[in-house]
């Protein structure tokens, strides 16, 4: 379930040029508290360098080889089996209209009809904040950042690519 990626964040070849010497800056302070915190980094200081680990443009960045990913699929088919399995009820595409507390248990109003428990797990992704508002949960705002992710025509056997790759941000960026 767990491939061990790596993670380069670089600086964009016309990065400086363009006015965004912050990120350099970013870079520095990632690297000191990835020191602190005894992460294994290290630094690229060549377009060549980072040409080594992903074919991209960039002056240079830092590379976390410790840094995995996991395969969500086969984590989410795992934890669905071993949920059914210690007797837990699924209900999938069917949107809560409301939450109310009887007792020590939660009554969960779907379109489907209503659903008793006495624990609530709160898995609503972007609507999250909606569910624990209604449970009379912790009432908290989402703020949505805007991402990009490419795909690269050919694959990543083309590319040879076996690394996530980031752009370095400055800090306090929102997006």
């Amino acid at each position: 379930m767990l491939l061990k990626a790596g993670m380069l964040i670089a600086v964009p070849q016309g990065g400086i040029r363009a006015g965004l010497w912050k990120e350099a800056g970013a870079l520095w302070s990632l690297w000191r508290q990835g020191r602190r915190q005894h992460i294994p980094f290290q630094f690229i200081f060549t377009p060549a360098g980072i040409r080594e680990i992903a074919p991209i443009r960039a002056r240079g960045g830092i590379f976390i080889p410790s840094v995995c990913v996991i395969d969500l699929e086969s984590l989410a088919q795992s934890l669905t089996g071993d949920a059914i399995d210690a007797g837990a009820h699924l209900v999938y595409g069917s949107e809560v209209t409301g939450i109310r507390i009887d007792g020590s248990n939660y009554v969960v109003e779907t379109l489907k009809g209503e659903i008793r428990s006495k624990a609530l797990i709160n898995s609503a992704g972007l609507r999250a904040h909606e569910i624990s508002k209604m449970a009379k949960g912790p009432n908290y705002e989402v703020e949505f950042l805007r991402g990009d992710y490419y795909e690269l025509i050919g694959g990543i056997e083309k590319w040879k690519v076996q690394t996530l790759v980031y752009p370095a941000m400055p800090p306090g960026s929102r997006s």
